[in-house]
C-alpha cells in the first residue's frame, strides 16, 4: 500500500504542461542584495533536490503510462549523458523555453519559470522523478525535443550562474524543481519534519510546499514555431 501511494504521487506529476508563475519580476541583471540571498537560497535547494534524485536507484517499473514504461531514477547512460554545466557556460548561454501563447504573457510579467508537471521522456521510457523547469536552445525546433503543436511559443531567457542547470542530452536542459503540490499535500505534511517524509514528498517540502520559482532575465519572444 506504502509503494502504491508513492506510485500515486510520483505519477500526479509525471505528464503535463509547463507553468508560468505571477511573482513580481526578478531576472539575473536586476537582483537586489536580498534577491540574491533568496537566489542562493534556491540554488541550495535545488541542489538538495538533485541529490535527492541521484540517491534513487533507476528501476523500471512494470507500470506504463501513455504506452511508456515508467522508470524511477536517472536514465542510464545510453539515454541520457547527464551532466552539471559550469557557471561559465551558464553565464555565455542563452536559452529558449518553449509554452504556449496563453501564458507567455504572464512569464514575461513575472520574470520566473515554475516547473510543469511533465516528466523527462525518452521514448519508450517516462522518469517520472526528472522533473522542473525545462530548456533548450534557440537553435532547437520544439520538434526536435518531442513537443507537439500546443506549445506555439517560446520565450529566450537567461539564467543566473548561480542556479544549477543540468544538460539531460542534445537540446534538453533542466534545472531541478517541484511542481504545485496538491493542496492536500501541504495540509497533511507540511509539519512533518523532513527525514520522517516519504520520498515522494520531499521535493515539495524543500520548496515550502509551493512550485519552485526560478527567476530569469528575457531577452526575446515568439509565436512561430
Amino acid at each position: 500500500m506504502k509503494t502504491m501511494r508513492i506510485l500515486t504521487i510520483i505519477l500526479a506529476f509525471a505528464l503535463g504542461y509547463p507553468a508560468a508563475a505571477s511573482d513580481k519580476p526578478a531576472g539575473p541583471s536586476d537582483l537586489t542584495l536580498e534577491s540574491r540571498s533568496e537566489l542562493y537560497e534556491l540554488a541550495n535547494k535545488i541542489e538538495r533536490l538533485w541529490e535527492l534524485i541521484r540517491s534513487e536507484p533507476t528501476v523500471y517499473s512494470g507500470l506504463v503510462l501513455n504506452n511508456r514504461t515508467v522508470v524511477y531514477g536517472l536514465p542510464p547512460a545510453e539515454h541520457a549523458t547527464i551532466r552539471r554545466l559550469t557557471p561559465d557556460e551558464t553565464a555565455k548561454m542563452t536559452f529558449r523555453h518553449y509554452t504556449k501563447g496563453s501564458i507567455v504573457k504572464e512569464i514575461v510579467g513575472s520574470g520566473v519559470l515554475k516547473p510543469g508537471r511533465t516528466a523527462y521522456v525518452k521514448s519508450p521510457f517516462v522518469y517520472v522523478q526528472m522533473l522542473g523547469v525545462f530548456l533548450t536552445t534557440p537553435a532547437t525546433s520544439p520538434d526536435d525535443v518531442g513537443l507537439d503543436e500546443s506549445y506555439d511559443s517560446w520565450v529566450d531567457v537567461k539564467v543566473d550562474p548561480v542556479i544549477p542547470v543540468f544538460y539531460v542530452e542534445r537540446g534538453i536542459y533542466l534545472i531541478p524543481g517541484a511542481p504545485e503540490p496538491q493542496p492536500w499535500m501541504a495540509q497533511k505534511h507540511s509539519s512533518t519534519p523532513f527525514e520522517a517524509l516519504e520520498k515522494a514528498y520531499r521535493p515539495f517540502a524543500l520548496f515550502g510546499w509551493r512550485a519552485a520559482k526560478v527567476p530569469v532575465a528575457i531577452s526575446a519572444t515568439g509565436t512561430k514555431r
